[in-house]
Parts: structure tokens; sequence; C-alpha cells
């Protein structure tokens, strides 16, 4: 098997890509894939699942924000579908390996208030802005969080 059909089918997928930055982050993490591969000296189509996870090992420890440590994972992912569905590979060894989770981190435009152990609300920051009485909010916003769990437990 040549690595002719490998990037035919790596190109069939860019190209379906929606837009062109994402098609320069599905070739940016696969790159850097390849180039972990070429200094492991490990072939693409024999890849073990405990290679995957020393790849997310390594970019840990190189620094890499969780997000970028996720991405590659769903990129590796998704390219290896691709070479299964082509009967490129036998079987795709990010999928035997465990997403890393990316927590989302709170939105720079809001500010998280708790309203109890299990309900954070968030608080626009312009609403903060306008310098509204700390009560007047947090009342709306409870009146908003009481409404919410109304409509829920009616469901």
């Amino acid at each position: 098997m040549s690595n002719r059909k490998l990037s035919t089918a790596l190109a069939g997928l860019l190209a379906k890509l929606p837009s062109a930055q994402s098609r320069r982050g599905y070739e940016g993490d696969w790159n850097r894939y390849l180039k972990w591969l070429k200094r492991q000296k490990l072939d693409v189509r024999k890849v073990r699942p405990r290679d995957v996870e020393s790849y997310l090992t390594r970019l840990q420890a190189e620094g890499k924000k969780l997000a970028t440590i996720g991405r590659a994972y769903a990129t590796g992912c998704r390219i290896y579908d691709v070479f299964m569905e082509a009967k490129l590979v036998v079987s795709n060894p990010f999928r035997k390996v465990e997403r890393p989770k990316v927590q989302q981190e709170p939105r720079a435009d809001r500010i998280a208030v708790r309203l109890d152990d299990d309900m954070p609300a968030w608080l626009e920051r312009e609403a903060q802005a306008k310098k509204q009485p700390q009560s007047t909010i947090i009342r709306a916003l409870i009146r908003e969080a009481m409404t919410e769990r109304l409509i829920t437990a009616r469901r």
C-alpha cells in the first residue's frame, strides 16, 4: 500500500471541509502528528492505541493547551476514519483511546454568579457595567433560575 493512497484519501477529506481555516487546522494537526511518528520511527498504518496515548502525552508535556490536544485527537480520529473507509488501515487507533476532556472556559464577556451549588448563572458584563445594584441583578437571576426549574419540572 502506497503513501499516495493515504495522501489521496486525506486530500479528499480536506476538500470536503467547510472552510480554509478548517483545512489549515487539520493540516497543521496532521503534520505535527506525522513529524512525531517519524521521530518515533512509526508507520502511520501500524499505529497502536498506546502510540496515540504517547503522542497525546507528548503534546501535554510540550505545554499544549487541553483544547489543542483535544483538537489533535479529533483530527487524528477523523483522518483514520477516512483511512478505514478507504480500506487503507484495519482499525482506528484513536477510537481505542479515551478522548481528552476539554473543559469549556467562561466567556470573557460574562462572569459567573453562583445561586446555589448546582446552578451557576451568567451575568453579562454589560449589565454589571450599568452599575445596577447587585441585589437587583441577583433577584433577576434567581427569578430566571426558578422559572427555568419550573419549566423543566413540568416536562
